[in-house]
């Protein structure tokens, strides 16, 4: 008779293979899976064609409020299959697929394979919470996968190469969606408790990554850049109303991963793993911040899903 850990891997292998198949049903799809990816197209198009994205807005074209990173890793695939949907949802899959391999390596290195599988499971399993958005032609499978790869770096990190590492990695989650700053403060504060020299380590690299992105992407837009990253997304939260979504969140989109979140929590607080604790705390409050924006959809949750996949792993005992 099977075991329980046998059959969760089972179930997790199952459900990674779902996911397999729905991606690659979609990745085809020649129109839009989602409203705005279409226009996200159209941002990948204007610089292939040697136009910039941040420009006086006009009739003809107004820029998403969104870093660039995504669309400049899109270009040399567009580049070579041109311009389309298929372009930009291989960056995302490929972007998903890393999401996993971290997942599963960062609980792989505590609680054995068999958890991080599992882990992977529930972080494939939360693709239709999401509404299906680890495929999209969109940036926030992106900036996951970057997320993920600071938790991965940092989990094991010891001298300041690898803490500078996680910094860079950390600016480009940055330059790919803003709420990244939110999701690595956490991380910042633990290491100004810890390690210091950490701390110089990790934060000075994200600051010089992060601003000087923002300075020279700013420069070459004629102060654009800084008008729709910054400034709009900061009007457009003090704008919002988000009474409903402060609760929300937490009682209806962490709904479903509630027992894997208190599960792995009290894992963690246990064995007083505080530098878990704090990519955790910095992967779901961003996510609960950038859900409180007026146009937040389910893909703001998706950091919180992932921390929700690691947690449960991290529940788990080697064996």
């Amino acid at each position: 008779m099977m075991s329980l850990r046998s059959l969760s891997v089972a179930l997790a292998i199952v459900v990674l293979g779902l996911l397999t198949f729905a991606v690659a049903g979609r990745l085809l799809y020649p129109f839009e899976l989602e409203w705005m990816e279409g226009a996200t197209v159209v941002h990948v198009s204007r610089l292939l064609s040697g136009h910039s994205i941040y420009v006086r807005p006009s009739l003809e074209f107004v820029p998403f409020g969104y870093p660039a990173l995504y669309y400049y890793l899109c270009l040399p695939i567009a580049w070579l299959i041109g311009s389309g949907f298929t372009a930009l949802r291989i960056v995302s899959i490929g972007a998903t697929v890393a999401t996993l391999v971290a997942t599963y390596a960062i609980v792989g290195r505590r609680s054995g394979a068999a958890a991080g599988l599992i882990a992977a499971g529930l972080f494939a399993g939360a693709y239709p919470l999401s509404d299906g958005w680890y495929d999209l032609g969109r940036v926030d499978a992106l900036y996951v996968s970057l997320l993920a790869g600071v938790y991965l770096v940092a989990a094991r990190a010891s001298s300041l190469a690898s803490w500078a590492a996680c910094g860079l990695l950390a600016g480009a989650a940055f330059a790919a969606k803003q709420p990244a700053a939110l999701a690595v403060a956490p991380l910042g504060l633990y290491l100004l408790l810890t390690n210091w020299r950490g701390a110089v380590a990790f934060g000075g690299t994200f600051v010089a990554v992060s601003a000087g992105t923002l300075l020279v992407m700013n420069t070459a837009t004629d102060g654009w850049y800084a008008y729709y990253v910054v400034e709009l997304p900061r009007l457009r939260m003090a704008v919002s109303p988000r009474g409903g979504r402060a609760l929300s969140f937490w009682t209806e989109d962490l709904l479903p991963v509630w027992p894997a979140l208190a599960a792995g929590l009290a894992a963690v607080l246990m064995t007083r793993e505080w530098r878990h604790a704090a990519m955790i705390a910095g992967l779901i409050g961003s996510g609960w911040i950038a859900r409180l924006e007026g146009g937040a959809w389910n893909n703001a949750v998706m950091p919180a899903y992932f921390a929700a996949a690691v947690l449960l792993g991290l529940s788990l005992q080697q064996g």
